[in-house]
């Protein structure tokens, strides 16, 4: 399936958890931004790991699951409120792929998956084995023609940030 860009207004790119792949997955929203400069681009996630994205230019909204406080079908219902046009699981576990088709989405970009390839209507070949997790990452762009212009993370630390890294490592002992 070919992605028509002019009816793609709004994105959502999924990636759940673990932290340092959220991390490394902060390429994505930075390359969409450069293909769809006027798209809205938003990001769920889960608590531990919405802090990696708070402040990056190229998201507009962080949307956090707290799954003790939600339950998948008020998840579901709340995606589908913000009528993505596009919607990337980068996670592509069984409850993201469900979200993702559930989404509503005209274009729905996941990893084929045993088991989830319903939930997608463009997909990516899974070489997490082959390919460091940020080329994995940008694989999913790939697949619906986004180049891929930048392939640098993105991670926004405070002024209070450096100061508990420089207190944390004073009392350490390390200059």
């Amino acid at each position: 399936m070919t992605v028509d860009r002019s009816l793609v207004h709004r994105i959502l790119v999924i990636k759940l958890r673990a932290v340092g792949d959220v991390l490394l997955s902060t390429v994505v929203p930075k390359n969409l931004r450069l293909a769809f400069s006027e798209a809205q681009i938003d990001y769920l996630t889960e608590p531990p790991s919405a802090e990696v994205l708070n402040g990056n230019p190229h998201i507009n909204n962080v949307h956090v699951h707290d799954r003790a406080k939600l339950s998948g079908a008020s998840l579901v219902g709340f995606v589908r409120k913000q009528r993505y046009d596009l919607v990337i699981d980068l996670f592509g576990n069984p409850r993201t792929a469900l979200i993702t088709r559930l989404s509503g989405a005209r274009y729905r970009v996941g990893y084929r998956f045993r088991g989830r390839t319903y939930a997608y209507n463009i997909m990516a070949e899974p070489r997490g084995a082959s390919v460091h997790n940020t080329q994995f990452n940008l694989d999913a762009l790939a697949a619906i023609g986004v180049a891929i212009q930048d392939r640098n993370i993105y991670f926004q630390f405070t002024s209070d940030d450096a100061r508990f890294v420089d207190e944390f490592l004073s009392r350490g002992g390390i200059g």
